[in-house]
């Protein structure tokens, strides 16, 4: 969800996965699960989707992330999802979480949060 304040645009992206189409990538691999649900975030908040749902001239990229809410399944899986988040998304605060996700192949879910500019 995208709302525009001013010239600001706060998108929250909700429980993302390691899922392209409608199929699982990567099961039993958190790291790979880790950074495709990274490109997963990448690709909704990008310009080119704004543009695709009529906000040309908005959007965001990962520079412009500000939270993160990171769910992981196995807590053995921590550390290795972790250091993707923190390579991929630099000094982004995040919790990290042990829970259950959407689906029983998936290892990790995460939320963000990111703020940008807006052209009117």
């Amino acid at each position: 969800m995208a709302v525009v304040q001013g010239h600001f645009i706060s998108t929250l992206v909700s429980g993302t996965a390691s899922i392209v189409g409608s199929k699982t990538v990567y099961p039993g691999d958190v790291a790979r699960q880790t950074e495709q649900t990274i490109d997963n975030i990448e690709r909704l908040i990008a310009p080119e989707n704004f543009t695709r749902h009529g906000l040309p001239d908005a959007g965001a990229t990962l520079k412009d992330i500000a939270k993160l809410r990171v769910y992981v399944k196995h807590q053995e899986d921590y550390q290795k999802c972790r250091e993707v988040c923190e390579r991929r998304l630099p000094r982004v605060p995040a919790i990290y979480l042990h829970a259950d996700v959407c689906r029983p192949d998936l290892l990790v879910e995460i939320e963000a949060v990111a703020f940008s500019p807006f052209i009117l």
